[in-house]
């Protein structure tokens, strides 16, 4: 059990974090201020060869809402896709108009989705966890929300996007990319 990502933002996104990974097949990220250090906003993507979640997982990071929202219906904060499809494994994502916080396991897109107007140029903690049974979003450090999962847990997966989603199956094209500034971005392959 360890942190598989970690893009403190410190440097080069290329040199750091990337914990049994391989390198990035894309990386579109822009560099600003953050919550903690730097910011990034846009998306970066890997090509996986191996599952590198597993049964259990947490994803986290600190997120600015702009003034404006990509017209998307959703921006993506994290994605893990089907090998053989654009359909996911993780949905992880910030409504369009930031009206809501969404977590989607095991294929829908909105397994969970937690109401709530995020303020625009304010810095939110987001995070959501599964221990394989249970989905739960959190805000700020609170859970505000959790959900029992039923179905199965698939195991060939191949892409994995931060700040969007792949739309084929070497993982190197992009939808519902995020409108917002990501800091301190943590992906965990179990549950916290």
């Amino acid at each position: 059990m360890s942190l598989q990502v970690w893009l403190p933002l410190n440097g080069n996104i290329n040199n750091q974090g990337l914990y049994e990974l391989p390198a990035p097949v894309f990386n579109q990220f822009t560099y600003g201020d953050g919550k903690i250090g730097k910011s990034a906003k846009n998306r970066i993507g890997w090509h996986l060869e191996n599952e590198v979640l597993g049964n259990e997982w947490s994803v986290m990071t600190w997120l600015h809402v702009a003034d404006a929202f990509a017209p998307s219906s959703h921006n993506l904060i994290f994605c893990k896709n089907i090998s053989t499809s654009t359909d996911c494994q993780i949905y992880f994502s910030i409504t369009s108009g930031a009206k809501s916080l969404n977590i989607g396991v095991n294929g829908p897109a909105s397994t969970l989705q937690y109401t709530y107007t995020f303020a625009t140029n304010t810095w939110y903690h987001v995070g959501a966890t599964y221990d394989g049974n249970t989905v739960s979003l959190y805000l700020n450090g609170e859970r505000v929300a959790s959900k029992v999962v039923t179905t199965a847990y698939p195991k060939d997966r191949l892409n994995m996007q931060i700040g969007g989603r792949s739309q084929n199956v070497d993982g190197t094209t992009t939808f519902d990319v995020c409108d917002y500034d990501f800091n301190d971005f943590r992906l965990y392959n179990h549950c916290l």
